[in-house]
């Protein structure tokens, strides 16, 4: 049967959860969910799986329009579809969230389950040591490698729907709206070297380098892979995170930039 793992990923976490979960995967295609112009590799698949990471208790938004837009269109071919999502280690109502968006779309979550990864949100945690880092990695490959088994065995892991959880997505998506004016937080200094990897990096296609100055177009998705992947440093807050500056350019994953060729796209 054929697979598509589909990821959003903004400092490399879901995309090396993906990566290792499509490698396990026979006839898989790993496939990006981002915005850019002329791509659209959406195709159908047996099985399916969404990977990303939790921002504000649930998925990125663009999931969520990736999700309603895109998976209908495949929906009658889909056999097994599973979620898998990265966090800091608090998910909320991510799966509930996720499985009601999936509902929404004609298809069943049959498997739901997430990882601990390094938490990225630097407005209110420091990123960890070296040491410390290298320890979520390990304790996640052994959950990667058990997730592995599960879905090549197609077990069903149902995602519950608590109480609060429809409440908390009422608030969750009005939350979403903001995010695209979030870019209003980003101060790039004159440390920055124009070399362009926010640029590359962007998901949503929301920063350019436009007369040798960096630019952003209001359509952020909170990823915060732009500050993450600058080499300089060069980008900073409005207000001083809580925790003080700290990065995670996240080697490790394998993913350092948006190179938009030679990549599978679904294109929002």
């Amino acid at each position: 049967m054929k697979s598509t793992v589909y990821w959003f990923s903004g400092t490399g976490n879901s995309y090396y959860v993906a990566s290792k979960l499509a490698s396990s995967l026979p006839d898989c295609t790993l496939c990006r969910i981002e915005k850019h112009p002329g791509f659209s590799d959406i195709e159908p698949s047996e099985i399916v799986g969404i990977v990303l990471p939790v921002y504000f208790g649930g998925p990125p938004a663009m999931v969520k329009a990736f999700i309603k837009e895109q998976i209908p269109k495949v929906s009658e071919h889909i056999e097994y579809l599973f979620i898998v999502y990265t966090h800091g280690g608090l998910p909320l109502y991510v799966a509930p969230i996720m499985e009601r968006l999936l509902a929404s779309a004609n298809v069943g979550c049959s498997y739901a389950t997430g990882i601990k990864m390094v938490d990225s949100y630097v407005p209110l945690f420091k990123i960890p040591d070296t040491n410390t880092q290298d320890a979520v990695y390990e304790r996640a490959d052994k959950q990667i490698a058990m997730i592995a088994d599960d879905i090549a065995g197609q077990s069903i892991k149902v995602p519950t729907r608590p109480i609060l959880s429809n409440l908390y997505q009422r608030y969750w998506d009005h939350h979403i709206k903001k995010y695209p004016a979030g870019d209003n937080r980003f101060i790039v200094s004159e440390a920055c070297t124009k070399c362009g990897q926010c640029v590359l990096r962007c998901p949503a296609g929301n920063i350019t380098l436009h007369e040798q100055s960096i630019k952003y177009h209001h359509a952020c998705e909170q990823c915060f892979g732009c500050y993450h992947c600058c080499p300089a440093h060069a980008i900073s807050f409005t207000k001083k995170p809580a925790r003080g500056y700290s990065w995670y350019p996240n080697k490790r994953s394998g993913f350092q930039t948006y190179s938009h060729t030679g990549e599978h796209r679904a294109q929002l």
